[in-house]
């Protein structure tokens, strides 16, 4: 091999090395500012422990009805919007803590055509979702012991996701206008 072609292979391996690392970077940067999942219109009781209100006036809530340290599921139908496969994460599942609420993934119809399928299994750590495709996001709260007179709402549930071997968390807003908020006290 001449020093010419060392020098011409050597040039290659730089060019190449340096066109992955600008791909590796704009996907990065990408995966950054890529929020492709929606609320899909619907939601649901994932059992008992909660009521759903529609005040024409001030939109909808997902109110808790127990005493303090009792739980509630609300399912919510989320969907990817976006044009890559994404996989979402329980709380815990991608290495970091889990939030103050559990948020477990199912498919978005079970036995009978069901919404929101069947109670994930809690072992179940993780759900790939196509583009185009929509879910259950099953979202179990804990009610706090609540003051006389005062309301305290969980508005926004931090979403886990994978894309590329990169995890994001996605802040889902809860809304009266759109996917409803979860009511965990009510003066």
């Amino acid at each position: 091999m001449t020093s010419q072609q060392t020098a011409a292979r050597s040039r290659v391996a730089v060019l190449g090395a340096v066109l992955a690392g600008v791909l590796l970077v704009v996907g990065a940067v990408g995966v950054r500012f890529y929020e492709p999942l929606t609320w899909n219109g619907y939601v649901g009781p994932g059992g008992t422990g909660v009521t759903l209100v529609d005040d024409p006036l001030f939109g909808s809530a997902a109110v808790l009805d127990g005493p303090a340290g009792s739980t509630a599921t609300v399912v919510y139908s989320v969907r990817n919007d976006g044009h890559l496969p994404v996989t979402v994460f329980a709380p815990g599942a991608d290495g970091t803590q889990a939030d103050i609420v559990d948020v477990r993934w199912a498919p978005v119809l079970g036995p009978g055509n069901t919404f929101g399928g069947v109670r994930p299994d809690p072992e179940a750590t993780s759900m790939r979702v196509g583009p185009g495709e929509e879910v259950a996001m099953w979202v179990t709260a804990t009610k706090p012991p609540c003051e006389p007179g005062v309301t305290s709402t969980l508005d926004v549930v931090p979403i886990r996701w994978g894309l590329f071997g990169l995890t994001k968390v996605q802040q889902f807003e809860l809304s009266p206008k759109g996917p409803p908020p979860l009511v965990l006290c009510k003066a």
